[in-house]
């Protein structure tokens, strides 16, 4: 429907008169792009006309669809890709770490199982290379000899970044090196087309234990986006919580756009120092008491064309959510706030498909949204949102096990089979 909906947008807006309209008084949010789909919907047009499907699937967060093109919207996407898998690299490898740490509390961890060597590359992954090395440890006495050869080589390791000797047929060093070369080169090799697949299973009692590469989401973060330069001008903000090419032209951090559109909205509320989810929905109260009516008066003031392209592809909302979630991940990835990450979240969602990604509910939003539930002890709806991301990127398959696993450790409900014993 969003499809549909933008192809008729772009057909119809071709610039030219739009007839007698009033002239609303001038406002700072004019110059973001909004603003200026607004009053200049031939802009849009131009931008978007020479790579059209690119930028629909774009407009409709398929980053994947996106990402095949070799246009300015293939390399947008390419750009959101690699955030979103570094995103989920970073929800990995809390998920790793929260169900090891579930096992220890419980005394159940398993004897003799892979289990080790999958912790211990997900803790390095992570950084926490003393806890790689005591899960390594344990892998060595491993009756697998693929495990034990893998935990082996890489504990011996004067560098656990460099590439290690390869041992016959041992998938797991293999693997391991294969990242290596993928990070170096950008490209991901023969194993690309197997991301959502296990790559190690083994037998436990009556049922089979599934493992996942931890190393995925990290290099997809660097292959994705290596090499990739956000395009300039309109190009490289529409659609994004950059206002401005210029902003994004003086962004130093990937949280300054949404810091230069809260200032153009002259929005000053802070966050604040501590993990308040009030300040969090005070700033969304904010944020909507300025958006909201500046978005009323330009469609009642702009021409037929620029009204169509705000109302119709609901720019002030895809902005909004944009925006909301970008404060999110600065929540979790440097404040340490998780509960506020999960109110800007939730108040970004689109209420109206919250189980699917579309045009205001991006891919991030559903990844960050299972990290702040993770951490704030939510775990079945850190399940609910991996679900939802899954049924788009397939290759979150690995994290949607082992969050499920930490589930059935916290005493809750999952469908399927878990590692535990």
């Amino acid at each position: 429907m969003h499809r549909i909906a933008l192809l008729v947008l772009l057909a119809g807006c071709r610039g030219g008169d739009g007839g007698d309209v009033a002239t609303p008084a001038a406002d700072p949010l004019d110059g973001s792009w909004v603003g200026t789909l607004a009053t200049a919907p031939d802009a849009f047009t131009q931008v978007v006309d020479a790579d059209r499907d690119a930028w629909i699937a774009l407009h409709s967060n398929n980053l994947a669809a996106a990402a095949r093109s070799h246009g300015q919207a293939g390399d947008r996407a390419r750009l959101a890709l690699g955030t979103l898998y570094s995103d989920l690299a970073r929800l990995n490898h809390r998920a790793w770490a929260d169900t090891m740490e579930a096992w220890q509390q419980k005394g159940t961890l398993p004897e003799d199982s892979a289990l080790y060597w999958f912790a211990a590359v997900a803790a390095l992954e992570g950084g926490d290379v003393p806890q790689a090395r005591a899960w390594l440890e344990k892998a060595e006495a491993s009756a697998d000899p693929l495990v034990a050869q893998a935990a082996q080589a890489l504990s011996q390791a004067e560098d656990p970044a460099a590439a290690l000797p390869e041992e016959g047929d041992n998938l797991l060093i293999a693997r391991l090196n294969a990242h290596r070369s993928a990070r170096q080169s950008g490209a991901l090799g023969v194993w690309a087309d197997q991301t959502a697949a296990p790559l190690h299973r083994e037998r436990a009692g009556d049922h089979e234990r599934a493992f996942y590469d931890p190393q995925l989401f990290g290099t997809l973060a660097v292959t994705s986006a290596k090499d990739v330069e956000r395009p300039g001008a309109l190009a490289g903000v529409l659609f994004s919580d950059c206002p401005t090419p210029e902003a994004l032209a003086a962004a130093a951090a990937p949280t300054d756009c949404a810091q230069a559109t809260l200032a153009l909205m002259g929005v000053t509320l802070s966050l604040g120092e501590t993990d308040d989810p009030e300040a969090a929905r005070a700033l969304v109260r904010a944020l909507d008491a300025r958006l909201d009516p500046w978005v009323k008066t330009r469609i009642a003031t702009a021409s037929p064309d620029g009204a169509e392209l705000l109302r119709g592809l609901s720019l002030g909302p895809r902005l909004r959510g944009e925006l909301l979630v970008s404060l999110a991940r600065e929540q979790l990835a440097v404040n340490d706030h998780p509960h506020q990450a999960l109110a800007l979240l939730q108040l970004a969602m689109d209420l109206e498909t919250p189980r699917a990604v579309g045009p205001v509910n991006s891919p991030s939003l559903f990844a960050l949204t299972a990290e702040a539930n993770l951490r704030t002890g939510h775990t079945r709806e850190a399940l609910d949102a991996l679900q939802v991301l899954r049924e788009r990127h397939p290759e979150v398959a690995g994290v949607d096990e082992i969050v499920g696993d930490l589930a059935i450790l916290r005493g809750l409900d999952r469908r399927g089979d878990s590692k535990e014993n």
